[in-house]
């Protein structure tokens, strides 16, 4: 066994473990917005397809079946 002191390495991490996320958060943000304003700023402009006109619905008028025995 050693009786030496360990030295932890605390130079670099100042900054709460949650602030840190908090910021990578903010930066993947960015980057997702930054992207889709792209996409939009690159979309091409599309015309509206002509809406669809049904056909005139005619109605059958249906009679009753007839029994083909008759008492």
């Amino acid at each position: 066994m050693t009786n030496k002191q360990l030295e932890l390495g605390l130079a670099g991490s100042n900054q709460c473990p949650r602030t840190v996320q908090r910021q990578r958060q903010a930066n993947r943000a960015t980057w997702w917005f930054h992207q889709m304003h792209q996409l939009v700023d690159q979309a091409v402009e599309w015309e509206p397809a002509p809406r669809f006109q049904m056909e005139e619905q005619i109605w059958l008028t249906v009679t009753p079946k007839q029994n083909s025995k008759q008492n």
